[in-house]
């Protein structure tokens, strides 16, 4: 019998795919653009796309009670999850390779774990605890490229990775915040509430700032923007609820382990980056971790 994959296992990878190229579309602009109108743009796309589909899901009275009833908590998760993590994470970009800068943001269920049990008293079995340690390990030849660990400090990466390691955490403080969110509310509804508070709270840096840039955009920055605020945002969001709707999260979340691999592998086709055996050894250990630690 051919084998059959079901639609949502096909959405489910397509939104892996789409979010592994974030990574290498914000490497090839960077230099050129500013890291907090690209991610002001990048979501302000991808919440009309989303309203979109709530309201056309008949959706809208859920998005007007989380935004009366929670207003603090989304405030919160707009802040880090989205203005702060986007815009901090693409500056470590800046200073970072695209590979490093995805397999650090991508280690963020290591930190969840640590902050669930220590917030939210969730319980750690052992073979948890072993994932989180095997995980950390795995950072430390990642970020230390195989050279002497006491270089580290004086690598002309290390201002770039912290970044990433910062967005990071503020990823891993929206998750934990936004786990009461989601007993009471549809997880789109929840992550387009925090998407438009987000996009409000960079419209201000931007404009007193920055706002010479946004007379000065590239052609190359004006269609990262639009890609990036359709597909691995917009869409990829979208196609990701619709995965969630029949797929029990255990499942999705093996699948978004995907995203690394993926976005280590386009960073050397596409942008010529090279990995050496200890970027490898150290990548095997967080994916090892990250499976480990969520069994």
């Amino acid at each position: 019998m051919p084998l059959k994959i079901g639609i949502e296992y096909i959405y489910a990878l397509l939104s892996v795919i789409a979010w592994s190229t974030v990574f290498i579309v914000v490497k090839i602009v960077i230099d050129e653009s500013n890291p907090i109108l690209l991610s002001m743009f990048r979501f302000f796309i991808a919440s009309i796309i989303l309203l979109i589909y709530v309201y056309r899901r008949k959706m809208l009275s859920q998005l007007k009670n989380i935004y009366l009833d929670e207003y603090k908590n989304i405030v919160f998760q707009g802040l880090t999850g989205i203005a702060g993590m986007s815009s901090i994470l693409f500056y470590g970009i800046k200073y970072t390779s695209a590979s490093i800068s995805s397999i650090i943001m991508n280690s963020n269920p290591l930190i969840i774990a640590v902050l669930s049990y220590l917030f939210l008293k969730e319980k750690l079995k052992s073979i948890n605890i072993a994932g989180i340690i095997i995980g950390y390990i795995g950072i430390i030849p990642i970020l230390s490229r195989g050279e002497n660990i006491f270089k580290l400090f004086t690598s002309k990466h290390l201002f770039g990775d912290i970044l990433c390691v910062i967005a990071a955490i503020l990823w891993s403080l929206y998750i934990i915040n936004g786990k009461k969110l989601l007993e009471r509310y549809n997880p789109i509804i929840v992550t387009l509430a925090a998407m438009t508070i987000g996009t409000v709270i960079l419209i201000p840096p931007l404009v007193i700032f920055y706002w010479k840039d946004i007379y000065n955009i590239s052609m190359k920055t004006f269609w990262a923007m639009i890609y990036l605020g359709i597909f691995p945002t917009g869409v990829g969001f979208t196609l990701w609820f619709n995965a969630l709707e029949k797929l029990p999260a255990s499942k999705l979340s093996i699948i978004g382990y995907l995203v690394p691999i993926l976005s280590l592998i386009l960073s050397v086709i596409l942008l010529g980056e090279k990995i050496n055996v200890f970027i490898l050894i150290g990548f095997i250990l967080v994916v090892l971790g990250l499976y480990l630690s969520n069994v």
